[in-house]
């Protein structure tokens, strides 16, 4: 009945409830995959860095159609879900339909899924932080690699890549705390329901002391992610580089019933600072399509080149 509402809203039982926590808690069991209820298929919002799903080449936009061979063309999602899951060291074999393609199928071994949600590295003179999803210490750990980045570079930093391609998303307050630790005050985000509209505001004072920024998305980038690219967007703080987001604009509100289970409820849409909705996605300023080259990252080499022209 919940699922026939939107593609989000659902009902967790016992088992789901513990899978949702599991996720948010930066650990779980399966193959590293967000997921929403497509026509007769699970989409792929996107693979999560360094899982088993990533390395086997599990694509944003990929077609699940069945998992073992049992279908899920009338599946609810939160029980494919729970399919794709299993015990570490266990095979699953997808058939997947990819761009319209013909069907093909994908033998995954499944894996205890440990999410580093934040990783960081210099890239010479320009601070590069990843962003695989947004858990419960995403915002602690962002700012310690703005403030290790800052202390290593020193003056010779010319400003930071945050680069938020193939981020699922996951809790709406680290979307707002991230996006906080580079903004100097002004709204982050409104959440609009039928009788209210709620606005989330940044604190005074800019972490990163206000060096330049390029926000790396993609069609994998979704929810909290478009919240942060869009605050930094349209307060001009940001240069976004990529392509467009996949534009995941609802707000998920979970209702317990007992202590075992909850109800997933669409309860409102977000909005970027300028008013805009996050469905349909948030457009790059500058479009940069990703290219097969295994050995170049041509997002990435543009987001270098523009910051250190600025």
């Amino acid at each position: 009945m919940l699922s026939s509402l939107d593609p989000y809203s659902s009902y967790l039982d016992k088992a789901h409830w513990k899978a949702l926590r599991e996720q948010t808690s930066g650990e779980f069991g399966g193959i590293g995959i967000q997921v929403r209820k497509g026509k007769g298929y699970i989409e792929v919002i996107s693979p999560i860095d360094g899982t088993p799903a990533a390395k086997a080449g599990v694509l944003p936009g990929d077609h699940i159609l069945s998992a073992n061979g049992t279908s899920f063309e009338k599946m609810l999602l939160r029980d494919a879900v729970l399919i794709l899951r299993g015990r570490p060291g266990s095979y699953v074999t997808l058939t997947l339909r990819r761009s319209n393609k013909s069907h093909f199928d994908l033998p995954i071994q499944r894996a205890v899924i440990k999410v580093a949600s934040v990783r960081f590295r210099m890239e010479e003179d320009i601070g590069y932080i990843r962003l695989s999803r947004f858990s419960e210490r995403t915002s602690e750990e962002v700012a310690r690699a703005v403030k290790v980045i800052k202390a290593s570079l020193g003056s010779k930093l010319k400003g930071y890549v945050l680069d938020l391609r193939s981020n699922p998303g996951g809790l709406f307050d680290q979307s707002i705390e991230v996006a906080d630790i580079f903004m100097n005050g002004g709204r982050v985000v409104s959440t609009k329901d039928r009788l209210h509209e709620r606005h989330y505001q940044a604190t005074t004072g800019d972490a990163s002391g206000g060096a330049p920024i390029a926000v790396l998305i993609d069609k994998g980038s979704a929810s909290a992610a478009e919240i942060v690219a869009g605050a930094l967007k349209d307060h001009r703080r940001a240069t976004l580089i990529g392509t467009r987001s996949f534009g995941k604009g609802s707000v998920q509100t979970l209702l317990p019933l007992t202590a075992d289970d909850r109800l997933k409820l669409t309860t409102a849409i977000y909005l970027t600072p300028l008013g805009d909705s996050v469905d349909g996605g948030i457009s790059p300023n500058f479009v940069v399509p990703m290219t097969d080259k295994k050995d170049s990252d041509d997002q990435l080499n543009y987001a270098l080149n523009f910051l250190r022209k600025l």
